[in-house]
């Protein structure tokens, strides 16, 4: 039996970069074709509906994430995180708070991320 072929219980995986570090509008489109091409190996769950969790991974534009902070009246410490979450109300976002401030972690800004629906 041929090693290779015996493997079946694998996620996909797929890394797409641009050589020379430069942002690429390109990159993301691509990764979302792969993403989606993807969903016989794990993209999506078992209700057949939703997803699973893949995704994709991106470098922090830090100069990007200081100025809309900035336009929205946060001045972004030296050192900062950012974390991409999908919440529906506020009564979430203040669990979010209370559990960052159990563990020192002070929530600077919540923000809508702008989308195009078409």
């Amino acid at each position: 039996m041929d090693l290779l072929r015996s493997f079946k219980d694998n996620c996909g995986f797929g890394l797409l970069a641009n050589i020379h570090n430069i942002p690429s509008h390109q990159n993301v489109e691509d990764a979302i074709v792969s993403l989606e091409r993807m969903m016989h190996r794990g993209a999506i769950a078992a209700d057949g509906k939703s997803g699973d969790g893949s995704g994709l991974l991106f470098g922090m534009q830090t100069e990007f994430m200081k100025r809309v902070a900035a336009e929205a009246g946060v001045d972004l410490p030296e050192q900062f995180a950012v974390g991409m979450l999908f919440l529906s109300d506020e009564n979430q976002k203040e669990v979010v708070r209370e559990i960052c401030a159990d563990n020192d972690i002070k929530v600077q800004l919540f923000r809508e991320v702008p989308v195009d629906t078409n």
